[in-house]
């Protein structure tokens, strides 16, 4: 339990939790459809790695982008190595994160 309280702590410093005001109805479940209204009301970057709300948020010309966009980001502002990329990875892959094999290695090569 300390690690939770040591994480919230530490996020609240850049996570604010809203409601969304005027929610889409679309066939997804509660939380996607808060975070597609959000990013749409607010003029954000759709984050997830649900492809069926990656395909939604898409009819509202959202932008988004996902666990491995933000990997590649994190490499682009230097906050990360291609090194430390492909650990993170391999660890997301380890604890059930899904990606297809053609996937990886597209990745592997942008990051040799």
């Amino acid at each position: 339990m300390i690690h939770t309280k040591i994480i919230q702590r530490e996020i609240s410093s850049f996570i604010i939790i809203e409601d969304a005001k005027n929610e889409i109805t679309m066939p997804l479940g509660k939380g996607e459809m808060s975070a597609i209204t959000l990013a749409r009301e607010k003029h954000l970057i759709f984050l997830s790695d649900d492809k069926k709300a990656r395909k939604y948020s898409l009819f509202y010309d959202l932008q988004v982008t996902g666990t491995i966009g933000i990997l590649f980001m994190n490499i682009q502002k230097n906050k990360i190595t291609k090194k430390q990329c492909r650990e993170y990875l391999d660890q997301l892959l380890h604890n059930g994160f899904y990606i297809s094999s053609e996937l990886y290695r597209d990745i592997i090569k942008q990051l040799v």
